[in-house]
């Protein structure tokens, strides 16, 4: 445990040691739903939600929010290539350090990064908009969570079978694309077309993006949030198996 605590102290070391990634990880959140606020607010009127009548931008701030962790969490998987071909993760791994520390590591740094963008973006709606309120963040944390230890798990279970950054970039876009428009992040589960409802059933996406709304709107938990927390666990023991494989090839 001494020493998970010990990488995490060296990965916010290294995050707060560049000050303009410490701008951008406070200001991204805040601008984007800014702009998302201004140029969505009378683009579509209000839409009908599991019974609730809401406005599009209250329906899209839960996807908004999802879509700011997939682009946290890709960008710490990444940084797992940067450790391999600058030979740290050699200098690491000559330590103490296994492999299931270092990747433990990541989760944590990730999910606290993306859990900091999460709420600074969702303070942000409330002082803007003022329609929703702390209750609806409150629940909005733990699908929060969820969403990022899964994110973080399909993103590093792939650098155990790519070998280069080139290779992982290419698949990363390619996955992350199909996961996003075969989620209800931009329309309701029951208003998607054929086949992106059948490919719907099957995407992780999908379950993360209906616990965090259905807690953000609703107030409330669903069957969702213990789907999405077991698709969570299956891909944190397979980032954890694939990553001892790629890790023992260093």
């Amino acid at each position: 445990m001494s020493i998970v605590i010990t990488l995490i102290e060296r990965e916010f070391k290294i995050m707060f040691r560049s000050k303009l990634l410490m701008l951008l990880m406070i200001a991204q959140p805040v601008i984007l739903i800014f702009l998302f606020v201004l140029s969505m607010g009378n683009v579509v009127g209000e839409i009908t939600y599991r019974g609730i009548t809401v406005s599009y931008v209250e329906f899209m701030v839960p996807s908004v929010v999802i879509l700011t962790l997939i682009f946290v969490t890709m960008m710490v998987s990444q940084s797992v290539f940067n450790e391999k071909f600058s030979n740290m993760l050699i200098i690491l791994l000559s330590t103490r350090m296994t492999a299931r520390d270092y990747i433990v590591s990541k989760l944590i740094t990730n999910t606290f990064i993306s859990l900091t963008q999460a709420m600074l973006m969702l303070t942000s709606y409330l002082l803007i908009i003022g329609r929703t309120n702390i209750i609806s963040i409150v629940y909005a944390l733990p699908p929060i969570i969820i969403a990022s230890l899964t994110l973080s798990g399909i993103y590093l279970s792939l650098l155990g079978y790519l070998k280069t950054i080139s290779a992982f970039s290419s698949a990363v876009n390619i996955l992350t694309l199909i996961m996003i428009y075969s989620a209800p992040l931009f329309y309701p589960l029951e208003a998607m077309p054929f086949p992106l409802n059948f490919a719907s059933n099957v995407n992780p996406l999908t379950y993360i993006v209906e616990s965090t709304r259905i807690s953000y709107l609703l107030k409330s938990f669903d069957v969702s949030i213990w789907v999405s927390s077991i698709i969570c666990i299956i891909f944190i023991l397979l980032s954890i198996h694939t990553m001892k494989n790629m890790l023992k090839e260093v």
